[in-house]
């Protein structure tokens, strides 16, 4: 029951109950259309009957459309019915999905608790998590380009967009992180820390152009953690230092990837020294490693 009764909450939460509730309310009206329009058909019970045959596609044969009126309204109950299965098939196989992808981190009474009382967002919420959803993917691109050091693309634009909309933000901003993988954390860990950079900057009165450069180091300072094991990236328990220390020499070969292709990613000094200063420099206050 408690997973019935999530899926309908998911199903509000998309608004696909409306949809479900506009085929019920169509599939009441089209049957009562072919009653009245089909000689061979004079109870609503057989109009159902008929609907349902068409809707399945079992095509049983002992009712049958014949009049022009009739068959109009079966093309489009099946055509409705086609679109619905698809949408709510969608919707379903996606819930499933995210109940096994979160199996021990929550419970699913804790799963429900939260989607029940879920806030609803305002409209510059909304706006921020489009602009994350658009930045992370520019993100992905060009960190997936560089990870093949191919049709490396410069991130001059992402870094001047995110310093135009947040480098003068004068209030709060909700940080949400709805990921889909360990992938997806260092994509949007990254626009996060940026997006910050650019508020932090603005408050420190920094000129524009070193905030540009911090903004533009805090999108790829973490490269390396794409290298990193997914078994290392997904553990639920604190780190050993074996694993510490391949995520220090990861992130310290995403570093050299990064240094002979800085003026194609539209890098400048500073931020280069930025990412060396945070890989190596802050690593080494607690395990220290001679820098490469």
């Amino acid at each position: 029951m408690k997973k019935i009764k999530v899926l309908w909450l998911i199903l509000k939460r998309t608004k696909a109950d409306r949809i479900l509730s506009g085929f019920f309310l169509f599939l009441f009206a089209a049957a009562g259309i072919i009653q009245l329009a089909e000689p061979d058909i004079t109870r609503y019970g057989d109009a159902l009957w008929y609907c349902y045959a068409v809707i399945s596609t079992a095509g049983f044969g002992d009712v049958v459309a014949v009049t022009f009126l009739g068959k109009i309204c079966s093309v489009l109950l099946t055509v409705y019915s086609i679109f619905v299965v698809a949408i709510v098939t969608g919707v379903v196989v996606n819930f499933y999905s995210q109940l096994v992808e979160m199996h021990d981190r929550e419970t699913l009474t804790i799963f429900m608790d939260k989607l029940e009382h879920l806030p609803d967002l305002s409209k510059e919420e909304l706006e921020f998590e489009q602009f994350q959803t658009v930045y992370m993917f520019k993100l992905k691109d060009c960190m997936d380009k560089l990870l093949i050091q191919k049709n490396i693309p410069a991130i001059r634009e992402l870094v001047q967009n995110i310093y135009t909309h947040y480098g003068a933000l004068d209030h709060k901003l909700n940080f949400t992180q709805n990921l889909r993988s360990s992938a997806d954390f260092v994509y949007k860990h990254s626009i996060s820390v940026a997006i910050l950079s650019a508020m932090i900057a603005n408050e420190m009165h920094i000129e524009p152009e070193d905030s540009q450069s911090l903004i533009a180091a805090s999108l790829l300072y973490d490269f390396g953690y794409l290298s990193v094991p997914k078994s290392i990236l997904d553990k639920n328990e604190d780190l050993s230092a074996s694993d510490r220390d391949l995520i220090q020499l990861k992130s310290e070969h995403g570093y050299e990837i990064i240094c002979p292709h800085f003026a194609e990613l539209g890098l400048n000094d500073t931020s280069l020294e930025i990412i060396k200063n945070i890989i190596f420099e802050d690593h080494a206050t607690i395990n220290p490693r001679p820098p490469k």
